[in-house]
């Protein structure tokens, strides 16, 4: 399967500025059985931080889009390790199948992105499974959580298919 990439039309960039979810100052509890995909270094980071064993990290080393390194918590943090070229504005279709692979593995994971990690969180909450977490930060408001249902599935998949129709690059 040959990588394509999606690109985030002018009016999606709008819509994506507000959160997907429930926008929280700290991450919250959760039951250990949840499983709960983080989207960011610093959202990952965080996570890591308050004692969750996310199954899923992705992380690109910026924050703001300046280069910060990968965080210490993100680099002890243990898990296959797994990359995906991502650039900007644009959603690497490659992440799917990478995420359904992810999900299905015994161990964590952590994908680092060569690019930029944001549109990702769209293929997580697409591919996680219903009733799971997705987490991801939202610039100077806090952490945003997802709670995967049905709605949610279906307002990113039509979010999906707007990229997908806006255009592609191979």
């Amino acid at each position: 399967m040959k990588a394509q990439y999606w690109r985030l039309p002018p009016r999606l960039r709008k819509i994506l500025k507000k959160p997907l979810g429930e926008v929280k100052k700290n991450i919250g509890e959760y039951d250990s059985k949840e499983i709960i995909i983080c989207v960011g270094d610093q959202a990952s980071t965080k996570a890591i931080e308050t004692g969750l064993h996310p199954k899923v990290i992705v992380y690109d080393a910026h924050t703001h889009r300046r280069y910060v390194g990968i965080s210490p918590q993100i680099k002890k943090y243990e898990g296959k390790e797994m990359e995906i070229s991502n650039p900007r504005g644009s959603l690497n279709t490659m992440i799917f199948p990478l995420l359904k692979e992810a999900l299905k593995l015994k161990e964590n994971v952590k994908i680092k992105v060569d690019g930029e990690e944001d549109l990702i969180t769209l293929a997580s909450i697409y591919i996680a499974p219903f009733n799971s977490y997705v987490l991801y930060g939202q610039p100077g408001e806090g952490i945003v959580e997802v709670r995967v249902t049905q709605n949610i599935k279906n307002k990113v998949k039509d979010m999906l298919e707007d990229m997908r129709k806006y255009g592609t690059e191979y």
